[in-house]
């Protein structure tokens, strides 16, 4: 029900959504390339979301913390406990806005490319998928967490 964001505190987006403005988040997820034999048909496959909500300033620093807390373990499980927590002052400089979402519309593409009956031509269709995946991770090696590790390896199956 709700989206998070973060900016300095000076920023004029922030200011504009902090009391109660009114905002679109438009959002989207390439999941292929769509290739047809002819062009026309090209396309990608996809997943999209257009977002309505209204912004409202989270001030207390424990609802700060709680909302950096989820940020970083969503992107990666377990880099919280194993990073310098943002202290009060740190808080103070940032700004945390939460998006109360009052309606939104997804849509989604997947599939192959248009196929013509009239087409008997010799010309490679096809989808091309486009992968989302942890890499290797660049940097010191040599203390590199469980964590990290298990989730390269995780996301390789």
């Amino acid at each position: 029900n709700f989206i998070y964001l973060h900016g300095s505190p000076e920023g004029r987006l922030i200011n504009i959504l902090k009391d109660g403005s009114l905002v679109t988040i438009s959002v989207m997820e390439l999941n292929g390339i769509v290739l047809a034999k002819k062009i026309r048909y090209n396309s990608i496959n996809y997943s999209s979301a257009l977002i309505f909500g209204k912004g409202e300033e989270i001030s207390d620093i424990n609802s700060k913390l709680a909302v950096f807390k989820a940020f970083v373990n969503r992107v990666l499980l377990g880099r919280w406990e194993n990073s310098i927590i943002p202290s009060e002052d740190d808080l103070r400089n940032v700004s945390v806005l939460k998006i109360n979402i009052i309606s939104y519309s997804m849509k989604r593409r997947d599939g192959g490319p248009y196929k013509d009956k009239n087409d008997d031509m010799k010309i490679w269709d096809g989808v091309i998928p486009f992968v989302h995946k942890y890499e290797m991770p660049e940097g010191n090696e040599e203390n590199l967490p469980a964590y990290i590790k298990d989730k390269i390896l995780s996301s390789r199956k």
